[in-house]
């Protein structure tokens, strides 16, 4: 992993663990046949021939490496004109796609062995392939797809809830345009984590605690959040929410989804009211990395098996930190700078990114 952080029971914040017996795990991560008629450009194995010796000789040839691509949110039954162009910008980044395979009605995968020195600009090509269509093209190491995920990590507002937990706050004491500005202003990195929390806190202060009940009543599951979730442990990984938000929410979202962890900033309360100022650690860009980083620590995971989950300029580090960092429906800024980004509707998207089809994961969600 990174650097060492101090053990998970070093912090106070990490005492949300709800406990629960052992997750079942299923054998889904394996290596799928594909049928004949969903194959395309199967690669042989070549002849060997002589290699000429002396000033004759050829350079080698880059070792390749085998690759998965996902392609989220194109029609499979129209994306001929879009695996064209993943085969070309394979072959112009001197590898080719060996085959491919349906996961849903809007996505599916290839499989490619292109060398590994190319990863970079070949995952921006394939990008910009994608955005043509609308589609959202992902490149990973075939080996860390199929070796599945033992951890997963959220964010908790536009991520698996719609909404930004301050704002509907903010709604409750007049303040919510000025909170949303600096939300915004926040989300995007434009202005420091800190600073803007402490800022859009204290327009909080005298809030009756009732708002928190009426705000939690209010609060919306992302679509596919509760599908994600429940996938996610049925293959027996751990899961949290890691939230720049407040706990009253982070815990009840814990609750509802089944959650194994919640953090996130707690609001001061003083007579029934709200102080316009938070208590104990606060859960900033740095805090969500070593959060991370502690849960994978605990479980003896390796990085390639942690992924994460969010869409703020705070969660930057946290992407950055796991094997499988996914923007998603992020801020430009935040899809700069991450390998993976999904911009669909449904967060039950991102399991596509581990090789499952619709049918695995029907079968994992259901009683």
């Amino acid at each position: 992993m990174s650097a060492f952080v101090p053990p998970l029971h070093a912090n106070p914040l990490f005492c949300n663990h709800v406990a629960k017996p052992p997750h079942k795990t299923y054998p889904v991560f394996t290596a799928h046949r594909r049928p004949a008629s969903a194959t395309i450009n199967m690669v042989k194995t070549p002849v060997a021939t002589p290699v000429p010796s002396g000033c004759d000789a050829q350079p080698a040839a880059p070792q390749t490496q085998r690759w998965l691509i996902t392609v989220c949110g194109a029609p499979v039954d129209e994306a001929n004109a879009l695996r064209a162009r993943i085969e070309r910008e394979c072959a112009a980044h001197g590898g080719e796609v060996e085959e491919w395979r349906v996961l849903g009605p809007r996505a599916h995968e290839l499989a490619a062995r292109v060398p590994a020195a190319v990863e970079e600009p070949l995952r921006r090509a394939l990008y910009g392939a994608g955005q043509s269509d609308g589609a959202d093209v992902v490149l990973q190491p075939f080996a860390a797809v199929r070796g599945g995920k033992g951890l997963a990590v959220f964010d908790l507002d536009s991520t698996l809830i719609a909404e930004e937990t301050i704002d509907e706050l903010a709604r409750e004491a007049g303040a919510q345009e000025r909170v949303q500005a600096l939300t915004r202003r926040a989300m995007a990195g434009d202005l420091a984590f800190r600073d803007a929390l402490a800022e859009r806190v204290a327009t909080l202060q005298g809030l009756d605690i009732d708002a928190l009940e009426r705000v939690k009543l209010r609060a919306t599951l992302t679509p596919g959040a509760k599908e994600c979730v429940a996938a996610l442990k049925r293959t027996g990984c751990v899961t949290a929410v890691v939230s720049g938000g407040f706990n009253f929410l982070a815990q009840h979202v814990r609750d509802v989804l089944g959650l194994d962890y919640a953090f996130a900033n707690t609001l001061e309360v003083r007579d029934g009211r709200l102080t316009g100022r938070t208590v104990g650690e606060v859960v900033d860009a740095q805090f969500k990395a070593d959060a991370l980083t502690r849960l994978a620590n605990k479980y003896d995971i390796p990085r390639e098996r942690v992924m994460a989950v969010g869409d703020g300029s705070n969660d930057v580090i946290m992407l950055q930190r796991a094997g499988l960092g996914v923007a998603f429906n992020a801020k430009p800024k935040v899809q700069s700078v991450s390998k993976a980004r999904v911009n669909q509707p449904r967060l039950d998207n991102v399991l596509y990114l581990l090789g499952l089809d619709d049918q695995q994961i029907l079968d994992l969600v259901k009683d």
